[in-house]
């Protein structure tokens, strides 16, 4: 009962229901009805002429639905980041919303969108051509590690929590995973404008196959998931950021408003946050 209360307060408050409470909780009702009864893909416009596709069985749908932008300001930030040419590296997409953010900024620019989950994929591929947006996301299903190979995915009912297999569970579907560095490489990519990881706790792998241009500095700004799940792969949070820090990025978070601040503020990863990383040349300039 606690956690419900704790979530309906979170879908009131949040900025998107401003001064809307008999409407939030109206449209709470009918999608909940939805999910028990009809279970009805229903098309919300997350932003001005973006679409996107929700499932009844999907919890990230779910929150679209109630808020339109589940991480607000981090999805206003990169919203506001993005350029026309800019070139955006999406890691753990999963149904593309933060992918279509930046898409619609683009005119010849491109986003490469990684995703592993077979469920989530395939309705990557809906919301992509929902918007026609095929010249401009080019969607790998694929895992992004440290290494290249081959490497064992744990696929569950919520595509948002699928993930690479914890090291003491190592069974699992087994997918294609690649470097990011390898991957710049290959494309010959001179710069990224964002770098997006959301991969439950398998964030330091990550970043460690993407070394060389974090060390080049190529990359202006992150937007990492620092999640507990690091300590099923035996990392602690903090070590994702003092790496990130060995590559001379600022840190910040939004606690909950849109001033970006300093992570030293934040006490601690106690909890799952998203992590803003800053080039230092970026914010010289």
């Amino acid at each position: 009962m606690k956690k419900m209360i704790s979530s309906l307060s979170w879908i009131i408050i949040h900025p998107s229901n401003k001064n809307s409470f008999f409407p939030t909780i109206i449209r709470l009702f009918i999608w909940k009805l939805n999910q028990l009864s009809l279970k009805i893909p229903v098309v919300v416009e997350i932003e001005k002429g973006i679409k996107f596709k929700c499932y009844p069985d999907s919890s990230w749908g779910g929150l679209v639905i109630y808020t339109k932008l589940p991480e607000y300001f981090e999805m206003k930030f990169v919203n506001k980041i993005i350029n026309k040419k800019d070139i955006v590296i999406d890691v753990g997409s999963n149904l593309g919303s933060y992918s279509l953010i930046a898409a619609s900024k683009m005119s010849s620019g491109k986003v490469y969108a990684f995703e592993p989950s077979k469920i989530a994929y395939k309705r990557l591929l809906e919301n992509i051509k929902l918007n026609n947006f095929e010249n401009k996301i080019i969607p790998l299903d694929l895992a992004v590690s440290d290494k290249k190979g081959r490497i064992s995915f744990s696929e569950t009912d919520r595509s948002e929590v699928s993930h690479v297999s914890y090291l003491q569970f190592k069974q699992g579907l087994k997918v294609r995973s690649i470097t990011l560095d390898n991957f710049v490489k290959r494309q010959k990519i001179k710069k990224i404008r964002l770098l997006k990881i959301d991969v439950e706790g398998y964030e330091y792998k990550v970043l460690k196959g993407a070394s060389e241009i974090l060390e080049k500095g190529i990359v202006d700004y992150l937007l990492v998931e620092i999640n507990r799940d690091s300590l099923l792969y035996s990392i602690e949070p903090s070590k994702t950021i003092n790496l990130l820090k060995q590559y001379r990025y600022n840190i910040y978070f939004f606690p909950n408003s849109s001033q970006l601040t300093p992570i030293s503020k934040y006490g601690g990863t106690k909890k799952t946050i998203n992590m803003i990383g800053i080039h230092k040349d970026i914010q010289r300039k």
